[in-house]
């Protein structure tokens, strides 16, 4: 079972909560397969569709972009 925690008490966004926690789950399942499910439409967009233009627009104005960034990294170094 995965625990997540909000160590920071500002407010975070409904997408926020869900990239924070696809980004927890892949920092916490290195190896194994994983198959991640969501019901946030924009979320889902932006890493599987948008990820690249993101990259090249230099993450400019891109909301979320760090946990964006965390993201693709995990997702590349993946061992397969």
């Amino acid at each position: 079972m995965m625990k997540l925690t909000n160590h920071d008490l500002r407010m975070v966004s409904n997408s926020q909560a869900e990239l924070g926690a696809i980004l927890e789950a892949l920092r916490q399942n290195e190896t194994n397969d994983l198959e991640i499910e969501s019901n946030s439409l924009t979320s889902l967009r932006a890493i599987c569709s948008h990820l690249e233009k993101y990259k090249d627009l230099n993450w400019h104005r891109i909301q979320n972009s760090d946990l964006l960034k965390g993201i693709l990294i995990r997702l590349r170094t993946r061992l397969a």
